[in-house]
């Protein structure tokens, strides 16, 4: 992928606060403040992308969602605490290293999210055959035990697999008929 000048900033989205529990996270930040510098209902939030085993260690993925209040300069994104939605805890976040700790999540960046499009298996992004072209990819999640996000980096040459997986890799491709 070629610099775009975005593709390294977190993937943070908008989220609109529609319902009391959006609310209730903000309930402590809210005391300390007057009421026109508060979070409320209707207000917009930022919310951000964790990325697979992005989530801080003892969290649960699928009761994970990092909520802040609405920041649109992005310089501040990796400094802001961000506060889990589910449980009320605050972390940070980073887009560097493979997986989050204790304190922080491991969020997608803009530029993941680009890529992952580009393999999104829907028929909009069908191979030469018309077959979805995540089908591939997931092929050879299932053979190599490698997660996608792997398999893409060495794909793109953005990570260099060990030389055992570099021996697995070529096996499967083998397997595959693409050797």
């Amino acid at each position: 992928m070629s610099a775009i000048g975005f593709e390294s900033l977190p993937a943070v989205g908008q989220l609109s606060i529609s319902s009391p529990p959006l609310l209730a996270p903000f309930a402590a930040m809210n005391r300390r403040k007057r009421y026109r510098n508060q979070v409320k209902p209707f207000n917009f939030l930022s919310t951000c992308h964790v990325r697979p085993f992005g989530h801080p260690y003892g969290c649960a993925p699928e009761h994970f969602q990092l909520i802040a209040p609405y920041e649109r300069d992005s310089r501040r994104w990796l400094k802001m605490a961000w506060i889990d939605r589910y449980s009320s805890n605050t972390f940070r976040i980073s887009t560097t290293g493979d997986h989050g700790d204790r304190e922080t999540a491991r969020v997608k960046t803009y530029g993941e999210v680009i890529e992952e499009y580009a393999f999104h298996p829907e028929s909009k992004c069908a191979d030469a055959d018309g077959r979805p072209s995540g089908n591939r990819l997931r092929t050879w999640e299932r053979e190599s035990g490698k997660s996608r996000q792997i398999l893409i980096d060495a794909r793109r040459g953005r990570r260099r697999p060990h030389r055992r997986n570099q021996e697995l890799l070529i096996a499967v491709a083998q397997k595959l008929g693409l050797l």
